[in-house]
């Protein structure tokens, strides 16, 4: 019988990894928030914490796209498609189909106007 020696972290090294594994748990279970984020953060979030921009970004999209093409149908059906309650929702249709094309045609992460207003409140993991 061999016993293995594992040498114990200091405790700085202890800390340290503490602290990554928190930005790492708080990168993957955040995913779908940050595939709103700009591209340059999603990028960042690939490199240091194997987030799935192209996949967190397409997910987003496409439930954007659901809402937008609801919100759409909701609004013609309601206020007769005037130009000015349509602006929104279609804004909402276009921004997602050009994401889910750099996501899935690309394979590149594509910020949302919205994650644009949230990273103000919310900072991505550093």
């Amino acid at each position: 019988m061999s016993a293995e020696y594992t040498r114990p972290r200091s405790p700085e090294r202890q800390r340290a990894v503490e602290d990554f594994t928190h930005r790492l748990d708080l990168a993957q279970s955040f995913s779908l928030v940050w595939g709103t984020y700009p591209r340059r953060d999603q990028l960042r979030l690939q490199l240091l914490y194997q987030y799935e921009g192209p996949r967190c970004t397409a997910i987003t999209a496409g439930l954007f796209l659901v809402a937008g093409v609801l919100h759409v149908c909701v609004t013609a059906a309601l206020y007769r498609a005037t130009f000015l309650a349509l602006a929104g929702p279609a804004y909402l249709v276009l921004e997602s189909l050009y994401r889910l094309y750099r996501a899935k045609g690309a394979s590149e992460p594509a910020g949302s106007m919205v994650g644009y207003i949230l990273r103000l409140a919310i900072p991505p993991p550093r």
